[in-house]
């Protein structure tokens, strides 16, 4: 009994682990759905399939017949319901549609609470990892002068001296009109990153 509750402590605190990294990323980047949001998509996402993995502790033997629960229905029924409120995130004005970045991590981030509420650790990891993956990596694309891409390599900076040898590998993979645009001024008119 007790190395239950451990293997749950675990699957709850990888759960929240996860959903904060995420959201961590999309608060540095100023989104709307940060920490907080992420965190507690992948923790619900976790404690819900937690239900169907440990069944036997709500639902007791009553003579001797079981209740088999589909874990699957479980995973379909939160996907839906986070993709209404991915769905809430997207914000049409104009010609241009915000948030359909935010509304996938918050859709992926669910799918990882899920891997980690049945104890996929493997696939819950790598997930978050290619979640996190490209925005360390690649610069995001800046259209037109609205955006100082100065402060993008500021920014960056800052994170490489606190991060240290983490991104060690990333002025390797940067094309060099970043490089060249930044000892320019820093205006960006359409760069768009291969």
């Amino acid at each position: 009994m007790a190395q239950e509750y451990f293997e749950i402590l675990f699957r709850l605190v990888a759960a929240l682990a996860a959903g904060s990294l995420i959201g961590l990323e999309r608060s540095h980047r100023g989104r709307p759905a940060g920490f907080r949001t992420h965190a507690l998509v992948c923790l619900a996402s976790s404690l819900l399939m937690l239900v169907t993995v440990y069944e036997t502790h709500w639902f007791p033997d009553i003579a001797n017949a079981r209740v088999i629960l589909d874990p699957t229905r479980m995973a379909q029924g939160i996907m839906t319901g986070i993709g209404f409120v991915g769905a809430g995130a997207i914000i049409k004005e104009g010609f241009t549609v915000r948030g359909l970045t935010t509304a996938a991590s918050i859709w992926v981030t669910a799918a990882i609470g899920i891997l980690t509420g049945i104890g996929f650790y493997f696939a819950a990891v790598v997930g978050t990892l290619l979640a996190l993956g490209p925005s360390p990596v690649v610069p995001p694309t800046f259209v037109g002068n609205n955006v100082d891409i100065g402060v993008f390599w500021q920014l960056l900076a800052r994170d490489l001296a606190r991060h240290g040898g983490a991104f060690a590998t990333l002025g390797k993979r940067c094309p060099s009109r970043f490089l060249g645009d930044l000892a320019a001024g820093g205006k960006g008119e359409l760069l768009v990153v291969a």
